[in-house]
């Protein structure tokens, strides 16, 4: 269900359990139906509609290089970019973790191997062939 201009029920106490995403792309989505699946209330808050739609270009920066396709390559949509490339999955690199020299806010706060852990149980649970590497 969509809702416009939509006021959100209040948590009424520290035991009222709801989670909220925001943003109903491809991550957003998935991690809704994980949590709903084990019962936890759960709210998606998306800017979009079902139709493709772009963002504002002074919504967001690029950090490093400037490059077109962040103004290009991305929906604002319920599947979020995924409606852009088909939903492809493409799996981070270790390089993708690192600290860059001269490119203000690269580098995470988490390592590779901690994402990389979560890839096999991921391709399970959508039933990719080859999650039993």
């Amino acid at each position: 269900m969509i809702l416009s201009d939509a006021v959100l029920p209040e948590c009424t106490s520290p035991s009222d359990s709801r989670t909220v995403i925001v943003g109903a792309g491809t991550v957003g989505l998935y991690l809704a139906s994980q949590l709903a699946s084990r019962g936890q209330e759960v709210v998606i808050i998306e800017s979009g509609d079902f139709q493709l739609g772009q963002f504002d270009g002074s919504s967001y920066k690029t950090v490093g290089r400037s490059h077109f396709g962040i103004a290009h390559g991305r929906g604002r949509n319920v599947g979020g970019t995924s409606s852009l490339w088909g939903g492809q999955l493409v799996e981070f690199l270790p390089a993708d973790f690192v600290r860059r020299a001269g490119v203000a806010g690269s580098g995470w706060p988490i390592c590779y191997e901690t994402i990389a852990s979560y890839y096999k149980p991921t391709y399970l649970n959508l039933g990719i062939p080859g999650s039993d590497r």
